[in-house]
């Protein structure tokens, strides 16, 4: 059978045989290879390991972490009746969604809305789960924003004590379109 790619053969790189693995005999046992194939021989030698894995509880910092100028994809779930108006709101701005939710974390810090109110725990002999509430529907919401807008949001969901990240942006969205709403209908 011809080669069907003889005419470019020049063209494509070459690549190295591959020599086939010879079994390694082991300095403990020099007979083992005359007996025949054993596990041990099958397993890398001292010279071949594998490096260790390295244990971290700190997550491996990005490169945007570090640049003031670079982005990052934020991703969170809203109510479809916030996600519609955050929606809303970017069309008839002209903005991107990142930019509302900008806005809306602005207005609510500046109005003292962000501040998480823990729920009265009860008290006993047993740690208990918080309450969950019905499941309600919701809709995953992406933006992005510079590497220094997610360092401050990060920086506000601590000293509002938030749960989450999620969380401090409901409760900003909440409170900036409810503002707009009482705006628009003349009740400040």
């Amino acid at each position: 059978m011809p080669d069907r790619f003889a005419s470019i053969s020049t063209l494509l790189p070459t690549r190295p045989t591959v020599e086939p693995a010879q079994d390694q005999v082991s300095d403990a046992h020099p007979d083992a290879a005359s007996v025949g194939p054993s596990r041990s021989s099958t397993r890398p030698g001292p010279g071949r390991s594998r490096p260790p894995r390295r244990t971290t509880d700190q997550p491996k910092a990005r490169a945007s972490d570090a640049a003031d100028g670079g982005t990052r994809r934020i991703a969170f779930r809203l109510d479809p009746e916030l996600h519609q108006q955050l929606s809303e709101r970017a069309t008839k701005t002209k903005t991107s969604k990142g930019n509302v939710v900008l806005d809306a974390i602005e207005d609510a810090h500046a109005a003292g809305a962000l501040t998480h109110q823990e729920p009265p725990t009860r008290t006993g002999m047993f740690a208990r789960t918080p309450d969950r509430g019905p499941a309600t529907p919701t809709v995953l919401v992406e933006i992005r924003l510079t590497s220094q807008a997610v360092r401050t949001l990060d920086q506000l969901v601590e000293r509002t004590k938030q749960p989450t990240r999620t969380q401090l942006l409901h409760v900003a969205l909440s409170h900036h379109f409810r503002e707009a709403h009482d705006a628009d209908n003349g009740q400040l």
